[in-house]
């Protein structure tokens, strides 16, 4: 965080919280909860990251961004860059020459679920296009009914509306409304993301902005992402899903991983988009149907190759997924063990690549299991969960490392 280093650094715990910076420059990230945050003076970084949130950057040249769901941004005095990032933002630049920053994939499909800007004021502000975009992938028009007085910014291919101008004509805009586009940063290699799980009932899994807009884990390799979660299938049973999309149109969606009566979840992915190498992590609560059914179907040849006896606890799978297809190619089972033998939770906080082998963080609850699956020993008094991580072959049938701070190899 060294482009922060002269910046009071404010992270808040996840909750909805209301938080106002200094005069000077403020590092504001608001992580979850429905925030209300204020910057005050100072040219002030303020990220609102989850959940519905309210920014004001106040005086200063600041740098406000939305994250997820539907902000309400306010640039105040000074020369703001303003990013509304995901879901459907009320954004208004105040005084000052402000700059709108605008991506592919984060508008929406209609005057709903797409931000507005009160203010742009032509001849003074300026459109940032991000990630690529530029000034020939737009169409510009009037709108019509409600919008008659206002713009809407479309990317023509896929009729993505970017944001809506209001109170513009759209004769006023033209290239000189917009910044020259910002190179697209390379994909850090690999990528990785893994979360809470989220449920895919009731969204309409065609829609990547639909999808995209539930939060959970994702990750994007060039233009393709891939998002996972669960599907509530009924009152009492929980179904994984994972999708894929490129340029905005569904390659993929698989929802026959597991479909058996226990509880299945996705949780996170790791994509090294050099070697398409795709892991997924999942989660199980037993083994009811039969092993065509569920995961056990492709951990044949895995390191722990089922659920295992007991039930209940929600142990996880890593899976070796074809990006192309989302077929399954290796699967593993990862739990910990208790005293008597029996399978116990164990949940996967993160995913990454070491060369061509996997690497899974987790938090063991009980004992975490040696390379050879066994039971580790404890030998540093302490309570569950315990931290967990385990290195693993490309095709998962090999356990490779595995350590566990307070326990014995």
């Amino acid at each position: 965080m060294d482009d922060f280093l002269n910046f009071q650094i404010s992270l808040l715990d996840g909750t909805a919280q209301s938080f106002s910076g200094s005069d000077s420059q403020d590092l504001i990230l608001g992580l979850g909860g429905s925030d209300t945050l204020q910057g005050f003076g100072g040219n002030d970084y303020i990220n609102g990251n989850v959940d519905v949130d309210i920014i004001s950057g106040g005086d200063g040249n600041d740098t406000l961004r939305g994250g997820m769901n539907n902000d309400i941004i306010s640039g105040d005095a000074g020369n703001d860059t303003i990013y509304g990032d995901f879901g459907a933002d009320t954004i208004t630049g105040g005084s000052g020459l402000d700059y709108f920053v605008l991506a592919e994939g984060r508008g929406g499909t209609s005057a709903t679920t797409t931000d507005i800007i009160t203010d742009y004021t032509d001849g003074e502000d300026k459109i940032q296009l991000d990630g690529g975009l530029s000034f020939s992938d737009l169409s510009i028009a009037q709108g019509d009914g409600e919008l008659s007085a206002d713009t809407i910014l479309r990317k023509t291919d896929t009729s993505e509306i970017l944001a809506i101008l209001k109170n513009i004509n759209s004769l006023a805009i033209e290239i000189t409304d917009f910044l020259p586009p910002s190179p697209v940063s390379p994909t850090p290699d690999p990528v990785s993301s893994v979360g809470s799980s989220v449920n895919f009932a009731g969204v309409d899994t065609t829609n990547e902005a639909a999808v995209r807009a539930l939060g959970g884990p994702s990750i994007t390799v060039e233009n393709t992402t891939l998002y996972i979660g669960y599907e509530q299938v009924t009152s009492n049973n929980q179904d994984p899903r994972l999708v894929s999309f490129t340029n905005g149109v569904r390659d993929w969606y698989r929802t026959d991983y597991e479909v058996t009566n226990d509880d299945g979840t996705g949780t996170g992915l790791v994509w090294d988009g050099t070697t398409d190498s795709l892991y997924a992590s999942f989660t199980s609560t037993g083994s009811q149907g039969t092993p065509e059914q569920d995961f056990r179907e492709f951990a044949t040849d895995g390191w722990l190759r089922s659920y295992g006896p007991g039930g209940g606890a929600k142990v996880s799978i890593l899976a070796r997924i074809d990006p192309a297809t989302g077929d399954v190619l290796d699967a593993t089972f990862i739990s910990a063990i208790l005293s008597s033998g029996n399978s116990n939770t164990l949940s996967v906080t993160n995913l990454g690549l070491d060369g061509d082998n996997v690497v899974v963080s987790a938090s063991s609850f009980f004992s975490p299991r040696r390379t050879d699956t066994t039971a580790m020993q404890q030998t540093v008094s302490g309570g569950s969960p315990f931290d967990y991580t385990i290195e693993f072959t490309p095709d998962l049938s090999t356990a490779v490392r595995a350590e566990a701070p307070g326990f014995g190899s």
